[in-house]
């Protein structure tokens, strides 16, 4: 029989993967596997922390292992590490699922790992985007943004369309035009005495979020307020 030749017509030598040992650890949620990697006289030992839950799935064994069965092992254990760095992140603050996967991905782990940790944190209900927005958005209101600006923010912060879409109901108690005139009256001395300086003035408020509509209900008040004093 021929033996085997890598690249350079020397003989390959035959790479054998044993699992040596199993050890549950973490109350239990975590499984220790020990490979031992050998190819002729070289020899290596691999430790891989793994879920339970995909220990069960992958059905190991102790014994001699496929490499298709130490690719899924070493997945198993890139998946559950990144899972661990995403709940540390949010054990710091808030995150959307989106932006979650970005920093765990930041922190070395590739995107599709990065993007299924995310997803498992957020079906196991860890990322409340819901609630998250809904935070994100009084903050807007308080810093006197309109919906545009708040509207901008959240996509920056990675929430998704289906949370994006309860925006007008978040918003639906808001009083945008009074928010457009106080913010009139903190910016501005007086109203604008000619175009030019109205131009300049409705610019600026539409970079802060608000429709021209908006705008010109909040210049009505306080031109309005202007007359009772």
């Amino acid at each position: 029989m021929t033996e085997p030749h890598d690249s350079t017509g020397e003989s390959a030598e035959l790479l054998i993967l044993n699992l040596v040992g199993l050890r549950a650890q973490k109350n239990g949620s975590e499984i220790e596997a020990t490979v031992i990697l050998s190819a002729g006289n070289k020899c290596e030992a691999r430790i891989l922390d793994i879920r339970t839950q995909d220990f069960n799935e992958i059905k190991l064994k102790k014994g001699t292992i496929t490499v298709e069965t130490m690719e899924r092992l070493e997945q198993a254990a890139e998946f559950w590490s990144a899972l661990q760095c995403g709940e540390r992140l949010l054990a710091y603050g808030s995150n959307t699922r989106q932006l979650l996967a970005r920093k765990i991905a930041r922190r070395g782990y590739s995107r599709r790992i990065s993007e299924l940790a995310a997803a498992e944190l957020d079906r196991m209900g860890l990322v409340n985007e819901e609630a998250y927005m809904r935070r994100e958005v009084e903050r807007g209101l308080d810093r006197l943004w309109g919906e545009g600006r708040i509207r901008n923010e959240l996509y920056t912060r990675g929430f998704g369309r289906d949370t994006m879409e309860l925006l007008p109901e978040m918003l639906a108690e808001a009083d945008l035009a009074e928010n457009c005139a106080r913010l009139i009256e903190k910016l501005f001395d007086d109203l604008p005495a000619d175009r030019a300086e109205e131009r300049r003035m409705i610019a600026v408020l539409l970079r802060y979020g608000y429709r021209m509509d908006e705008i010109r209900a909040a210049v009505r008040r306080l031109r309005e307020a202007e007359r009772d004093r």
